[in-house]
């Protein structure tokens, strides 16, 4: 997520809270389903919907991770992932 939304490349930023947030970076995190036989689970991260997160605020990425090493096996955009349940 650090690297597919930079926070301090956001439009609408304030750098000393740009600088704090890519130090510390927090995302929301909901598991979603197993996947595999229970090997890999597939999660959603969400950048904070918080107006200090500028104009990435609300980003969400879908991935499905490799249990239990936590390897990201597949990535997802919001938009690959509503095309693919529709």
């Amino acid at each position: 997520m650090v690297r597919t939304f930079p926070r301090c490349k956001a439009f609408n930023r304030d750098e000393t809270t740009c600088k704090a947030i890519e130090a510390q970076p927090e995302f929301n995190m909901s598991g979603l389903a197993w996947v595999e036989q229970s090997s890999a689970i597939i999660v959603m991260a969400e950048i904070p919907c918080s107006s200090s997160y500028g104009g990435v605020m609300c980003a969400v990425q879908r991935y499905q991770l490799k249990v239990p090493t936590g390897t990201i096996e597949k990535r997802m955009t919001a938009r690959q992932w509503a095309d693919a349940t529709l």
